[in-house]
């Protein structure tokens, strides 16, 4: 079983960790991930969910069934710490001039101190659980400064010493407000799913008995009637029963022309309805619909996570133990060649500076960017491994028929000796065929009856075959292609076939004629494929297809490399024998007959028709037949691998400049805690306000 949940209050890389540590001790529990940005967590398991939820808990976070989760902390809440935090601080500023007594206004600034640690309890709770567990966190470091400032000044007031009371309000204060910031940068920049399900009014109008009402969405039932009018969006996926109207289907398909839908013609949620009036029956209702799919395929993409986040997991499990390790010796070496009051700064501010924050968001961060620009654009990223796959490929890989091409194959011609038996031979047989060109042929012969067929199967890659009861006597019948002929040892003539697809009929061994079939590129193939060969990628294009009709697509759209008559068996070996080369491939299929190809290449792409979004084969699903939309994706690949780069790159930076000058190891240049504190809070949002860039990068 695979399941998702909700886990609130992950501050840090180091939460997420500890989580995935203690549950992968479970023998339950097969993998488990999860996600700073989001805080989704998925687990696959064996057994009792109960297990899983009880071991999140005891580590001190909430966890939720997703979907069934509270909101999480209110902003009127958040604002009044805040707001007490800064009254506090103004209020030890104040004791700090204008008591002149020390030792009294040690005393006030102690007790403000106490107060503002109990408006902050949270992070003691939550810091506290971190080194029960043995995973400490940011919490862990921000309480471990704040104690041992507030411990330090009390000491020192006893002793008349200098105290620094100021420092523990100041860096409560400013991580509460800084932390509140994040939280509400990260809400803008990713709650791409939250603006993608606003798509959806709240009520509908819905025909019922001889009456109209307006019923909020949830209330409506499949088999409903809805009514959309102009400027209205359609809140259900169903089928017009009545009218038609132009809908912009941008939010789903990406896709800026407007589609003119009538009776019979489905119709799609989220769609809007730019002109005319339509009545649709309901088919798919809350929960069921397609932005439903969408929405939960985000949510479970952003869960995931990218390989190149396993270098940041490594750091970060070292990195709160090792802050804590230098920490301390920062302190005594200030006490060893300075006084005390300089090594609690020190060794406080090394504390503070530190943070796991940005390490452990400059992965997820970008993917849950990345993930929402994709939906939309109409394309749907289904894990992260397959954003950075894409990011870096170096080869992408078409099949023809139905993905570079329309699929929609006409007959040129039929040829035979033997008219008469080709139509009823080829109609019959082809009847019981799923493939686009048995779609073609029983439409050419639409008026031809078909003849009951038995023993029907498919040959991949070759044809078909059956046979036909004649005068009490069974025929096999076969159709297919060429290579299929001569391994039934059956003579041809020679055709010329220059862009067209030739299939073969036969009766008992003996040729009857053949059906040339023609199809043509998509209108957008040609530049889809020459934006990708700018980005520096190799396009090639493989087909069972005979040479000639490989050929005229490839000069059609610009495909200088391709491959022909090949078994999907064999289009699979070629992929990896490329992916042993070293290359990284795209494979892009439409999903149907390229399901070994799409699985053996590092990432498989699908090209939809905007209905079908569970193409399991693939890892990215188009939601149009639109090949620029391959461009896009590869595009949006490299783009936020950039960003994942730039973000590692800044955090290990921030940290590897911040401790040092934080642990005063560089000379004239100090750092005080509450400015550390700043400086903590400021690395995280940076981090986010970068990959929020995403959204508005042009793929």
């Amino acid at each position: 079983m695979k399941k998702t949940y909700k886990v609130q209050t992950i501050r840090c890389q180091s939460c997420v960790n500890a989580i995935e540590g203690k549950l992968s001790k479970l023998e339950s529990v097969k993998s488990a991930s999860a996600s700073l940005a989001s805080g989704f967590l998925t687990v696959e398991f064996d057994g009792d969910e109960k297990e899983i939820i009880s071991a999140v808990k005891s580590l001190g976070f909430d966890i939720y069934e997703k979907g069934k989760e509270p909101k999480e902390e209110k902003k009127d809440r958040a604002t009044l710490r805040i707001i007490l935090c800064a009254i506090i601080l103004v209020l030890a500023h104040v004791v700090m001039h204008f008591v002149k007594d020390i030792t009294l206004s040690g005393i006030l600034q102690l007790a403000l101190s106490l107060i503002i640690c109990g408006i902050c309890s949270g992070y003691f709770v939550r810091g506290i659980k971190g080194f029960i567990s043995l995973s400490p966190n940011m919490e862990s470091l921000v309480i471990t400064g704040v104690i041992a400032s507030v411990l330090y000044s009390t000491a020192s007031i006893i002793l008349g010493g200098d105290y620094y009371f100021d420092g523990a309000i100041m860096i409560f204060t400013v991580v509460s407000l800084g932390k509140y910031i994040e939280s509400r940068v990260k809400k803008k920049a990713f709650d791409s799913i939250g603006e993608f399900m606003s798509l959806i009014p709240d009520v509908a109008e819905v025909e019922r008995g001889n009456g109209v009402y307006k019923i909020p969405i949830s209330e409506i039932k499949e088999g409903d009637v809805v009514i959309v009018k102009e400027g209205g969006t359609v809140p259900v996926d169903g089928i017009i029963i009545e009218g038609a109207a132009s809908f912009d289907t941008s939010a789903i398909t990406g896709e800026s022309l407007p589609s003119d839908l009538s009776f019979g013609d489905e119709v799609i949620s989220s769609s809007i309805n730019l002109s005319g009036y339509v009545k649709i029956e309901a088919l798919s209702v809350n929960g069921d619909r397609i932005v439903d799919k969408i929405a939960s395929l985000m949510e479970e993409a952003s869960a995931t996570k990218a390989p190149i986040a396993r270098f940041a997991d490594q750091v970060s499990k070292y990195f709160v133990p090792s802050v804590i390790g230098i920490s301390i010796l920062t302190g005594i070496c200030h006490l060893i060649f300075g006084d005390p009051s300089s090594a609690i700064t020190h060794a406080v501010a090394v504390l503070v500076v530190s943070c796991p924050c940005a390490l452990g968001l400059a992965t997820p961060a970008a993917v849950m960017a990345a993930v929402g620009k994709g939906a939309s654009k109409g394309i749907l990223i289904k894990n992260a491994a397959a954003l950075e796959e894409t990011g870096r490929a170096t080869t992408v890989i078409f099949d023809k028929t139905g993905t570079v091409t329309t699929g929609k194959l006409t007959v040129a011609e039929a040829v035979s000796e033997k008219g008469e038996l080709l139509a009823k031979y080829a109609a019959s047989i082809e009847a019981q065929s799923s493939h686009p060109a048995a779609a073609s042929i029983r439409e050419y012969y639409s008026s031809v009856k078909a003849e009951k067929v038995t023993g029907f199967s498919t040959i991949a890659g070759r044809g078909v075959e059956g046979f036909i009861e004649e005068n009490g006597k069974e025929k096999r019948i076969i159709g297919g292609n060429l290579r299929f002929m001569e391994e039934n040892g059956i003579s041809v003539p020679e055709v010329s076939n220059i862009g067209k697809t030739l299939l073969y009929f036969a009766c008992d061994g003996e040729y009857i004629g053949y059906i040339a079939l023609s199809d043509v590129p998509r209108a957008d193939a040609k530049e889809g494929i020459t934006r990708l060969k700018e980005m520096g990628l190799q396009v090639i294009m493989l087909s069972g297809d005979n040479e000639a009709s490989v050929s005229d697509i490839a000069s059609k759209t610009g495909i200088e490399n391709y491959k022909f008559s090949l078994l999907p068996a064999d289009k699979e070996r070629y992929i990896r024998e490329l992916k042993e080369k070293g290359e990284k491939v795209i494979m892009v299929g439409d999903g149907t007959n390229d399901a070994p190809s799409l699985i053996s290449a590092n990432v498989g792409i699908a090209v939809s028709s905007g209905t079908d979004i569970s193409v399991e084969s693939a890892d990215i699903v188009t939601m149009s037949e639109n090949l620029t939309k391959v461009s896009s994706a590869v595009r949006l690949g490299k783009n936020a691998l950039s960003i994942i780069k730039q973000n590692l790159f800044w955090a290990l930076i921030y940290n590897s400049i911040c401790i040092p000058i934080a642990a005063g190891a560089i000379p004239f240049i100090q750092m005080s805690p509450p400015f550390a504190a700043i400086a903590m809070s400021l690395s995280s949002i940076c981090v986010v306000s970068n990959a929020s860039r995403l959204r508005f990068k042009k793929i």
